[in-house]
C-alpha cells in the first residue's frame, strides 16, 4: 500500500473551469446513456470556452477565449448548424468569422481507416495548433474502434 503525504504547499492544478475541475493537460470523459445530450452539452461548453464566457452561463471559465477543436465522428455534417444555433442562443452579438478562428471541427471518421501509429500522427498534427486549448473527440469510439464508447474497457483506463 502506498500512502501520500500532506504538505502546507501542495502542487496546484491549473484549471480551465475550476468549479467543474476541468483541468489543463488531463483527459476528461462525459459518460452517459445514448441520446442523453452529451454532445450538445459538450458543444455548449466549447462555445462558452471559445467566446470566453462563463461556462453554461454559471461557472467561471478562463476569463478569455480559448481555442477549441472538436473531432466529430457523429454529426459532423450538421455541426455548423448546431454551433450557429448555440451561438444565437447566447443572446450576444457574435462575430462568426472571429469565433470560427477559435472554434474548429474536424471529421473524426478519419480515425476509422488508420492503424494506431497513423491515428497518433494524424491526431498530433491536427491538435498541434490548439496548445493551451481544448480538443474534444466525440464520441470516443472514433479513437477506439470496435469498443463501445461507454464501456468500462475504455473509461476505466482513461479516467482512473
Amino acid at each position: 500500500m502506498v500512502f501520500g503525504s500532506l504538505s502546507d504547499n501542495p502542487p496546484r492544478q491549473n484549471f480551465l473551469v475550476p468549479e467543474l475541475e476541468i483541468g489543463v493537460g488531463r483527459p476528461y470523459g462525459w459518460l452517459g446513456k445514448s441520446n442523453s445530450s452529451k454532445t450538445v452539452t459538450l458543444m455548449q461548453l466549447e462555445v462558452d470556452l471559445a467566446l470566453g464566457r462563463p461556462i453554461f452561463g454559471r461557472f467561471a471559465g478562463p476569463g478569455q477565449p480559448v481555442p477549441v477543436l472538436r473531432i466529430a465522428y457523429e454529426g459532423f455534417a450538421k455541426a455548423p448548424e448546431d454551433y450557429a444555433r448555440l451561438l444565437r442562443g447566447t443572446g450576444q452579438e457574435v462575430d462568426y468569422p472571429e469565433v470560427g478562428k477559435r472554434l474548429r471541427f474536424a471529421e473524426g471518421r478519419h480515425f476509422l481507416g488508420l492503424d494506431a501509429d497513423a491515428n497518433r500522427e494524424w491526431l498530433l498534427r491536427v491538435t498541434e495548433p490548439y496548445g493551451g486549448g481544448v480538443c474534444v473527440i466525440d464520441p470516443l469510439v472514433a479513437a477506439c474502434r470496435g469498443l463501445d464508447e461507454n464501456s468500462v474497457e475504455i473509461s476505466y483506463p482513461l479516467y482512473d
